[in-house]
C-alpha cells in the first residue's frame, strides 16, 4: 500500500514513504493551499480522494511597548519598562540612544546599543534601570533612545520591530535655577505651615486644659477633642517627614546644579540636623501617653493636667525650632545665591573679556587681520550677537541681584545686600556703547568698552563676596558676645533661683513672707523669658546652638511653671521640688551653652586670632572647614590626655578652699568640660568595633544583630554592661557631672575619675590599633537610590516574578533528539 498527496497551483505530487499503514512526507511551506490524500494498494487507487486544507500561519513581527520613568530627584537615572510579545519567540531585545549636545541633532553621530534581558517567555515584561552617571549629560542636553526586538524567524530572517524614538531632557540652567526657586518656596512655605498647625494645636491644648481643671468626668465631646487633636499632631508629623524629604531632594539637586562651598555644605548639614531634630522622641511618648489614658477612659485629674501642660510647652518649643528653621534656611538660600550670582558675574566676566579680544582681532587697522571689509563686516554682525546674548546675560543677573535684596529684606535687612546699581547701569552702558561702535566698525572702541565692562562685573562679584564674608565675620563675633552675656544672665538665674528655693524651705504656708516669696519667684519667671528669647534670637542665627538647647529652655520653663501653680496652692513642698528641677534645668542648659560657647570661640581662632572680649566687629573672618577638630576639641586621638588634665583641675580644685558663687562657677565649667569629653566616645565605640557600631545608640537589645556582633546586646548597642565598649564610662561621666552640677565634690567623685580615665586609655588604645586595619580597607561611596514613579513598580514586579520562576524552575536533564 501506499500514500501520496496531491497539491495544486502549482500542480505536485508528494509520495510518502513508509510501512505497516505509517507513513511521513515531508514538505516546506510558504503560503496556505487545499491538497488530497490519494492511497493506492495493489489492486485499485481509492476510489473518491480525500479533500484538506494545508493552512500555513504566516510568522508576525513582534509586538514592543515603552514606557520611561525618570528619577525624580537626581535626574541621573532613567527607568524603562514596557511589554514585548511575538508568536513564536524572542532573540533579542536592545537599547539604542544617542546624546545630541548643543541642539545638533547631526553632530551627535550613530546610535549605540546594549543588550537588556529577555522575558523568559515568548511573551512579556522587561524592566531596566539605566544609570546616566557615565553619559556625563550637561544641563540642556537630549537623549534620543529606543527599543528594538528580534523574533526567531528561521525562513526569512529575525525580524525587528522598534519603538518611537522618545528623548530624555536635562533641562537648561535657567530652567533648573527657576525649578529650584520654586522648591525653595515650597520647603519654606511648609514650613511656615507646620508653625501656624503647631500653634493652633498648643491654643487647643491651652483650651482643653483650662476646661478640665473644673470637671471631673470627660465628656464624649470632650474626649472627642483630645482625639482630633491625636489626629492632627499625626499628620503635622507626616507633614513634617514629608518636608524633611524635600529639603533633602532639594540639597541635592543644587549640589548637581552648582556644587556648594566647603563652608556652604557645611552650614547645610548643620541645618539638615535641625530639621531631621524636629520630630522630637519625647514628644511622641508623651502623645501616645495622652492616646493611652484616652484609651483607659481615665478621668481627668493632675496627670492629666501636667501631661496636657507639657504637651503644650513641647508645641510652643516646636514652633521656636520651626521659626528658627525657617530663618536658618532663608538665610542658607540667601548665602547660595550670593555665591551663585558672583560665580555667574564672573563667568560673564570671562566671555566678555574673551569677545573683546575677538573685537579687537577684527579691527582693520590690526596688522594681523587679513579678512576683506565684507568678511570683516560679517565678523563684526557676529560679534554683535555675542554681545547681544551677554547683555541678555546681565538682564539675568541684575534680576537675581533684585531678588537677593527682596531675599534679604524678607530677613531684616540683616545682610545689608547692596544692588550696585550704578555699577549695573554704567556695565549697561559700557555694553551697550560697544555694540554701537561695532556698528560703525570702531572695534579698538568696542573692545575697550567690553573690558571696562568686564572689570566692572568682576569688581561687583568681588565686592558682593567681601560684603557677605565682612557680615559673617561680624555677626560670628556678635553671636559670641551675645552667648556669653546670656550664659552669665543664666548662671545669675540659677543662684537666684538657687537662693529662693533655700528661703521657700524656711517657711511654711502660713508665714506672711511666703506672698513676697512667690512674688520673687514670679519676677524669676520674667528674668527667664528674658532669657528665652535672647537665647530664641540667637539660635536663628547661630546654628552651633543644638535644637535641645531650646528644648532644656522649654523643661526649665515648665518647671517654673509649675513652681508658681504650687505656691498659688499654698504647697511649699511641692514649689520647691520644682524649684530644684527648674535649676537642674539651668545647670544643664549653662552647660550646653558653654560647650557651644567653646566650640564658636575655637572656630573664631582658627580663622584670625582671638575675638575680643565685647568688641561687636573686629573685622575677622571665620576660618572655613577648619573650625571643627582644632584647638582643644576632644577626638578620638587626645581623650585620654585631656581626661588626665581635667581629672587634675578636679583635685586642685578640692584642695584650693573656694566656695560660694567662685566654686559654683569653677564646678559649672568642669562639668561642662566632662560633658564635652563624654560625646565622643560613640566615635571611639565606631573605631574599635571597625566602624561598625551595634545599633542605635540607646536602643539597647533593640539594636539588632548588628549590636550583638559588635559587642552584646546592651545599651548603646555594646553590651548590657557596656561590654568592652564606652557604655560602663559614660555611665560614670554622667555621675561626675550629676556630682559636680550639684556641688558634690567628694573622694568618691576623685576616684570614679581615675577609673574613668584608666578605662579610657584602655579603650583609646584598642581604637587605635583598630583604626590601623580599618584605614587599610577602601571606603565605598556612599549611594543614594534613585527615586522613580510608582508606575514603575509594575514592571519591576514583574521582572522579579519572571526571574523568581527560572530559579524555581527544575532544569532538565539532558536528553539528544534526531533532526529531520
Amino acid at each position: 500500500m501506499s500514500l501520496a498527496l496531491v497539491f495544486q497551483n502549482p500542480d505536485e505530487t508528494l509520495v510518502a514513504s513508509g510501512e505497516d499503514g505509517s507513513f511521513v512526507a515531508t514538505r516546506r511551506v510558504l503560503r496556505s493551499q487545499p491538497y488530497l490524500l490519494r492511497l493506492k494498494n495493489p489492486a485499485s487507487l481509492n476510489r473518491d480522494p480525500i479533500s484538506y486544507e494545508l493552512a500555513a500561519v504566516p510568522d508576525q513581527a513582534p509586538t514592543l511597548t515603552l514606557e520611561a520613568f525618570p528619577d525624580t530627584v537626581s535626574r541621573r537615572y532613567l527607568a524603562l519598562g514596557g511589554t514585548v510579545r511575538d508568536d513564536y519567540g524572542l532573540t533579542r531585545l536592545e537599547l539604542h540612544y544617542r546624546l545630541v549636545r548643543g541642539g545638533n541633532a547631526r553632530a551627535a553621530g550613530n546610535y549605540a546599543s546594549r543588550p537588556l534581558n529577555l522575558p523568559s517567555e515568548s511573551a512579556g515584561t522587561y524592566a531596566y534601570t539605566w544609570n546616566l552617571n557615565p553619559l556625563n549629560l550637561q544641563p540642556g542636553d537630549r537623549l534620543e533612545y529606543y527599543v528594538e526586538a528580534w523574533d526567531n524567524d528561521g525562513v526569512h530572517g529575525p525580524k525587528a520591530t522598534r519603538t518611537r524614538p522618545a528623548e530624555f531632557r536635562l533641562p537648561g540652567r535657567r530652567e533648573m535655577s527657576r525649578e529650584l526657586d520654586a522648591q525653595a518656596q515650597s520647603v519654606a512655605g511648609q514650613m511656615s505651615q507646620a508653625a501656624k498647625q503647631s500653634e493652633k494645636l498648643e491654643r487647643e491644648l491651652a483650651k482643653a486644659q483650662e476646661k478640665l481643671k473644673t470637671k471631673r468626668d470627660l465628656s464624649f465631646q470632650d474626649r472627642k477633642q483630645l482625639e482630633n487633636m491625636l489626629d492632627q499632631k499625626q499628620q503635622m508629623n507626616q507633614q513634617m517627614e514629608q518636608m524633611q524629604k524635600m529639603f533633602e531632594q532639594l540639597q541635592q539637586k543644587q549640589d548637581q546644579l552648582n556644587p556648594k562651598s566647603e563652608e556652604m555644605a557645611k552650614k547645610a548639614e548643620e541645618l539638615k540636623k535641625l530639621m531631621n531634630d524636629l520630630l522630637d522622641p519625647e514628644t511622641k511618648k508623651l502623645y501616645d501617653k495622652l492616646q493611652k489614658l484616652l484609651e483607659q477612659q481615665k478621668q481627668p485629674d493632675a496627670e492629666m493636667q501636667k501631661l496636657l501642660q507639657q504637651l503644650e510647652n513641647k508645641e510652643d518649643t516646636l514652633q521656636k525650632e520651626l521659626d528658627r528653621a525657617l530663618e536658618m534656611f532663608k538665610q542658607m538660600q540667601l548665602e547660595q545665591k550670593v555665591e551663585e550670582t558672583a560665580n555667574k558675574l564672573e563667568e560673564l566676566a570671562k566671555q566678555e573679556e574673551k569677545l573683546a579680544d575677538k573685537t579687537q582681532q577684527n579691527d582693520k587697522d590690526n596688522p594681523d587681520n587679513k579678512l576683506s571689509n565684507k568678511e570683516q563686516e560679517t565678523k563684526n554682525q557676529q560679534l554683535k550677537q555675542e554681545q547681544t546674548q551677554n547683555q541678555l546675560a546681565f538682564e539675568d543677573l541684575k534680576k537675581e541681584l533684585q531678588d537677593l535684596k527682596q531675599m534679604d529684606k524678607e530677613l531684616g535687612d540683616q545682610n545689608g545686600m547692596d544692588e550696585q546699581k550704578p555699577e549695573q547701569e554704567q556695565t549697561d552702558q559700557d555694553m551697550q556703547e560697544s555694540q554701537q561702535e561695532l556698528s560703525k566698525n570702531k572695534n579698538s572702541k568696542a573692545a575697550a568698552k567690553q573690558k571696562s565692562a568686564a572689570d566692572r562685573m568682576k569688581k561687583m562679584a568681588k565686592k558682593m563676596r567681601d560684603q557677605m564674608s565682612e557680615e559673617e565675620s561680624d555677626q560670628a563675633q556678635q553671636n559670641i558676645d551675645d552667648l556669653r552675656d546670656i550664659l552669665e544672665n543664666l548662671l545669675t538665674l540659677s543662684f537666684d533661683q538657687e537662693t529662693l528655693m533655700k528661703d521657700f524651705r524656711k517657711v511654711d504656708q502660713s508665714d506672711p513672707r511666703f506672698v513676697q516669696l512667690g512674688q520673687t519667684q514670679r519676677k524669676l519667671r520674667d528674668d527667664a523669658r528674658i532669657v528665652q528669647d535672647s537665647l530664641y534670637a540667637l539660635a536663628k542665627k547661630e546654628p552651633k546652638i543644638q535644637s535641645f538647647v531650646t528644648r532644656e529652655v522649654g523643661e526649665m520653663n515648665g518647671r517654673m511653671d509649675e513652681s508658681l501653680t504650687h505656691i498659688q496652692q499654698r504647697d511649699p513642698g511641692r514649689a520647691t521640688a520644682t524649684q530644684q528641677q527648674a535649676m537642674t534645668s539651668m545647670n544643664n542648659l549653662a552647660l550646653m551653652l558653654q560647650s557651644s560657647l567653646d566650640q564658636m570661640q575655637q572656630e573664631a581662632q582658627a580663622g584670625k586670632g582671638q575675638p575680643q572680649d565685647g568688641q561687636g566687629k573686629p573685622g575677622k573672618k571665620k576660618g572655613k572647614g577648619k573650625g571643627q577638630g582644632q584647638g582643644s576639641k576632644p577626638g578620638p586621638g587626645n581623650m585620654g590626655k585631656m581626661q588626665q588634665q581635667l581629672n587634675e583641675q578636679i583635685q586642685q580644685l578640692s584642695k584650693s578652699g573656694k566656695s560660694g558663687r567662685e566654686m559654683s562657677q569653677e564646678l559649672a565649667k568642669l562639668a561642662g568640660q566632662q560633658q564635652m569629653l563624654r560625646k565622643p566616645c560613640s566615635r571611639l565605640d565606631k573605631l574599635q568595633q571597625g566602624s561598625k557600631p551595634g545599633g542605635k545608640e540607646g536602643q539597647g537589645k533593640e539594636g539588632g544583630k548588628e549590636g550583638q556582633e559588635g559587642g552584646a546586646n546592651g545599651k548603646d548597642g555594646k553590651g548590657e554592661k557596656g561590654g568592652d565598649g564606652t557604655g560602663e564610662i559614660k555611665k560614670m561621666m554622667e555621675q561626675t557631672e550629676t556630682d559636680l552640677v550639684n556641688k558634690r565634690l567628694t573622694e568618691e567623685t576623685i576616684m570614679r575619675q581615675q577609673q574613668i580615665l584608666t578605662r579610657l586609655l584602655e579603650v583609646e588604645k584598642s581604637a587605635r590599633e583598630r583604626d590601623q586595619d580599618t584605614k587599610r580597607e577602601a571606603q565605598a561611596a556612599q549611594y543614594k537610590s534613585p527615586v522613580f514613579p510608582p508606575a514603575f513598580d509594575k514592571y519591576r514586579a514583574s521582572k522579579e516574578r519572571q526571574t523568581e520562576l527560572l530559579r524555581s524552575t527544575p532544569r532538565a536533564s539532558p536528553r539528544t533528539t534526531n533532526a529531520r
